[in-house]
């Protein structure tokens, strides 16, 4: 069952925050079958924001011609793998077909590509110095065009919810006196970090107001 938040901001602004409840297996098993199930035909459909959670240090870039010169190329003895999809290309798959379901969108469901935010999760991990859109540029160049290709203005931000790396080996003491609602951040499109968790969500609002309003 889906967790149902309603969400509003001082200027009266309302909406409801929708969080599927899934595993993900039902994301791999969509990209790897290219079916996408009723229920998600009806959350895609009707949901006119989408929120995408990546975990950079996470993802696997094949070799190519820009990562990897061809003179390593020629010293590489010859094999050969098994094809994989890059994770670049599984997350453009995604997204497209989630936009050409939006597309088939039954009547009084408005069609287009809706307001997307990208969140990259666990941004204290990354080391990264730049914005969270120059981090993706960086990590993974071809998902971040076809990005700017579909959405005029794609708006990604960073999080990490609990500010800072935990194990289950060592103790913080520090982090537990505390409590973690004084650790974790967001992290703004211009690169400021805000101690509001909450933010991506009131930036959605305010660009669907924006939208509508235009």
């Amino acid at each position: 069952m889906d967790s149902v938040w309603p969400v509003s901001q001082e200027d009266g602004t309302s909406g409801q925050i929708i969080w599927p409840e899934y595993g993900g297996e039902q994301i791999k098993s969509m990209i790897e079958t290219r079916r996408v199930s009723d229920a998600w035909c009806t959350r895609v459909q009707q949901a006119d924001r989408w929120m995408l959670m990546i975990r950079l240090q996470q993802t696997q870039l094949g070799d190519d011609v820009l990562s990897r010169p061809l003179s390593d190329l020629r010293k590489a003895a010859p094999e050969n793998p098994a094809h994989q999809i890059s994770d670049q290309a599984r997350l453009i798959e995604l997204l497209q077909m989630l936009v050409y379901v939006r597309g088939m969108s039954s009547p009084g469901v408005r069609p287009g590509s809706p307001q997307l935010a990208v969140l990259l999760t666990c941004w204290d991990e990354l080391g990264f110095e730049g914005t969270p859109s120059e981090a993706l540029q960086v990590r993974l160049p071809m998902f971040w065009a076809f990005l700017s290709a579909t959405w005029p203005a794609p708006t990604v931000m960073g999080l990490s919810a609990l500010g800072r790396p935990l194990t289950p080996h060592t103790s913080d003491s520090d982090y537990s006196s505390r409590g973690p609602e004084q650790f974790g951040f967001v992290v703004t499109p211009e690169g400021e970090r805000s101690p509001d968790l909450t933010w991506p969500i009131h930036l959605l609002l305010d660009k669907q107001s924006q939208q509508e309003a235009d």
